[in-house]
């Protein structure tokens, strides 16, 4: 009679880490989302110090000046403008520490979306309305700090 073969798998350090934090009781399950997020702060830690793990491509650095980048980052505001989910936090939370190191057109853009979108359907939840209006806030410091002149709004005016 045949032995039935038993399925492989294929170790991977991403895997030997999920195992261990759930033997370990950290996670309940190896689809808890703290899986992915310990493991993106890992492979950070490693790269800083000088080490990689195979099958892992070191991270490729981004030129936060670049325009490209930029455009993504004014996609990610006008997608997150007005949803009434975890974006606009997520969005804010992750452009607003950047503000400094980007394009004056990459922010200027930031200020028209944020200061129109309050006369073109509005900002989303109460608490979203918070976090664009502190956004903006800061979008416009940056540009002040520059020496640029401040967005004005043609919705305003009519």
């Amino acid at each position: 009679m045949a032995r039935k073969s038993k399925k492989s798998s294929v170790v991977t350090p991403k895997g030997i880490a999920c195992l261990a934090m759930k033997e370990a009781g950290i996670i309940a399950s190896t689809s808890d989302p703290l899986v992915d997020t310990f493991w993106d702060k890992f492979v950070e830690l490693l790269t800083r110090h000088g080490y990689s793990l195979p099958g892992i491509p070191a991270p490729t650095p981004v030129d936060l000046q670049d325009d490209n980048f930029g455009t993504m980052l004014n996609c990610a505001v006008r997608y997150a403008l007005g949803r009434r989910t975890y974006m606009p936090s997520l969005v804010i939370g992750f452009i607003t520490p950047l503000l400094p190191k980007l394009s004056s057109k990459t922010v200027w853009c930031f200020d028209q979306d944020v200061t129109d979108a309050r006369y073109t359907g509005g900002y989303g939840d109460p608490c979203d309305t918070n976090d664009w209006l502190r956004f903006l806030a800061a979008v416009r410091a940056e540009r002040t700090r520059r020496g640029e002149e401040l967005y004005k709004s043609h919705f305003a005016e009519g």
